[in-house]
């Protein structure tokens, strides 16, 4: 995952240790889709009835995905989480 990259040329290089490196250039432009952090379903918009049913489930079946801690505090999709999420759903708090 990379944030924060501008628009530009690039030549993206993977390695790892006893594999042949691979290198290929890439174009980053401004119509690249990223998604509101609390957009589970990654719809584009803000958190809505489908990323509320994500988190429940999430918290229900127990998951390994980062995305699901919205707090930050290393628990995933837990009660705290899930109330982040649906103050957003509603317009009272703003995920960043």
């Amino acid at each position: 995952m990379f944030t924060y990259i501008s628009p530009g040329f690039y030549n993206l290089t993977a390695t790892k240790l006893r594999y042949w490196p691979d290198s290929d250039p890439i174009t980053v432009n401004a119509d690249i889709l990223i998604c509101q952090k609390g957009d589970l379903n990654t719809n584009g918009g803000p958190a809505d009835a489908g990323d509320l049913a994500m988190m429940e489930d999430a918290k229900t079946a127990g998951t390994s995905d980062v995305t699901y801690d919205l707090d930050g505090d290393g628990n995933l999709a837990d009660e705290d989480d899930l109330a982040m999420l649906k103050n957003v759903s509603v317009g009272v708090a703003v995920l960043e």
